[in-house]
């Protein structure tokens, strides 16, 4: 969770111009959209699992929106199979170029 990341416990002190709060959930990032925000995508939220390449000291990478899972790539250690993904509830022209799918 957040505290283990070193942040306070609560999701809502993580936040800025477009973003409502920031919540950790089994290794998993949670954005939620707000404040600022296009009213379409206010509350709305985007995930991103990291996953890492190679062995050892290889490479994350993060799965976002509705993207597939990186080829090659395993889930980064301490990340909850279970739980790692999901989905989107960001309509796909609102999501980053590399977030769709």
């Amino acid at each position: 969770g957040r505290t283990e990341a070193g942040m306070s416990a609560d999701p809502a002190d993580t936040s800025g111009t477009y973003v409502e709060q920031v919540d950790i959930v089994d290794g998993r990032v949670d954005v939620t959209m707000g404040n600022r925000v296009h009213a379409e995508i206010s509350t709305k939220v985007i995930s991103f699992t990291p996953y890492m390449t190679g062995t050892g000291s290889g490479t994350v990478i993060w799965r976002c929106g509705a993207a597939p899972a990186p080829a090659g790539a395993e889930l980064l250690k301490g990340v909850s199979i279970t739980t790692a993904y999901k989905e989107t509830t960001v309509p796909a022209r609102y999501l980053p170029a590399t977030c769709r799918d």
